[in-house]
């Protein structure tokens, strides 16, 4: 719902805005690259929003927080010099 919002947004006040910018005056290119990247944030927007509704979503319950519980590893049990320290070429 979001996403289509943002693009009806963009539609109306991004296009009345462009319209009234003095940007296409001194700088033709950079106005031309304004409209087409407006134009292309609505088109991705509207196909995300398909997307979106197209794809069906998984609920995530508590099934999920109990298999992420189970992976980790206390820092206890960790060996020795091991983590991002020694990856970062830290020495003691």
């Amino acid at each position: 719902m979001a996403l289509l919002l943002y693009a009806l947004t963009m539609a109306t006040l991004g296009a009345a805005l462009l319209h009234r910018a003095s940007l296409p005056e001194w700088a033709p290119r950079l106005g031309v690259l304004a409209w087409q990247i407006t134009s292309w944030s609505i088109l991705t927007a509207v196909i995300l929003a398909g997307v979106v509704l197209a794809v069906p979503v998984a609920p995530v319950g508590p099934e999920l927080a109990t298999v992420l519980d189970r992976c980790r590893v206390p820092r206890d049990e960790l060996p020795a010099g091991f983590g991002p320290r020694r990856f970062a070429g830290w020495r003691p």
